[in-house]
């Protein structure tokens, strides 16, 4: 007995084929990871929100789920406490919390900004031209917030 195929059933079953792979990854189980960032959604953070809605991070395997955050001096905390699978904070009171806890270490994988997004800010006409005026001065920072673990006051 002879089969003779066709075009269009070669061409079906090389879709077929290629499809496999894609309809197999449809049905592994995304891997769930909680990310949190160290503040409120913002400008810099869109990558996450875009991520999530246009669906880059389950076309990759993973299902995110976004907490925001409330400081970067919380982050470690949150991170060794297990709330966390991957957050993003300034690294300065990730440094502190290892410096501190050894026992607790965590892993700073890389930054995402070369050079750091903060500052202090002066009026242009004001007393201060020099960081070395702030000495004695009373900075406006929360408690929580990664600048402040540089200047703590």
């Amino acid at each position: 007995m002879t089969h003779d195929t066709t075009r269009r059933a070669a061409l079906a079953a090389a879709a077929g084929l290629l499809a496999t792979p894609l309809v197999a990854r449809a049905q592994v189980q995304a891997r769930p990871v909680r990310f949190s960032f160290d503040w409120i959604y913002n400008g810099p953070y869109a990558f996450g929100a875009a991520g999530v809605q246009q669906g880059f991070f389950r076309e990759a395997g993973l299902d995110v789920t976004i907490t925001r955050g409330f400081g970067s001096a919380r982050v470690p905390l949150d991170m060794s406490a297990g709330s966390f699978d991957v957050a993003m904070c300034d690294p300065t009171p990730v440094l502190r919390f290892m410096s501190q806890t050894p026992n607790n270490d965590l892993l700073a994988v890389g930054l995402l900004w070369d050079q750091a997004p903060t500052a202090v800010t002066v009026r242009a006409d004001g007393p201060i031209t020099q960081i070395s005026q702030l000495a004695g001065k009373t900075l406006a920072a929360p408690e929580f917030d990664g600048g402040r673990q540089v200047f703590p006051v």
